[in-house]
């Protein structure tokens, strides 16, 4: 069963000279797996893709965006 959550996703793009980091705040859902969980939330428009459904999969060593 899914439940809801607050998610915070922080990206950090580098190049040679600079370092630019974005933090997003958004709600969404969270179900478990056998071997991890699956994080279903949309894209707001401060991404620029609003209404993009985003799933996350995440495991012991290794986050799939599906």
């Amino acid at each position: 069963m899914a439940q809801d959550v607050c998610i915070t996703i922080k990206s950090t793009q580098t190049t040679d000279e600079d370092s630019d980091t974005t933090e997003l705040f958004t709600f969404g859902t969270m179900s478990e797996l056998d071997d991890g969980y699956v994080i279903n939330y949309e894209e707001s428009e401060a991404t620029g893709f609003e209404g993009s459904k985003v799933s996350l999969e995440v495991k012991k060593d290794v986050v799939t965006m599906l």
